[in-house]
């Protein structure tokens, strides 16, 4: 079972640049890649969880950038 699990997150990993943006286009998109309602309930689940990974790796990038700005910033005006 967890081999079918790496196979589907190898699916969406090499079809991210596939991944329609728009909720009717993932919708359209998970619906012709599943063989049966329960793949297609395990590729939406998968989907999910990468797509939250994915956001919680955006954050705290943007996070971490955030806190470099305001470090620069104090570093500025400490300097002046």
């Amino acid at each position: 079972m967890a081999r079918s699990g790496m196979n589907r997150q190898d699916e969406i990993t090499k079809s991210e640049s596939q991944i329609p943006k728009t909720a009717a286009q993932l919708e359209e998109f998970v619906f012709s890649k599943a063989t049966s309602r329960k793949s297609y309930l395990d590729l939406t689940a998968s989907l999910l969880i990468y797509i939250n990974d994915f956001n919680k790796k955006k954050e705290k990038k943007d996070s971490s950038d955030g806190d470099n700005k305001q470090e620069e910033e104090f570093t500025e005006q400490k300097d002046s």
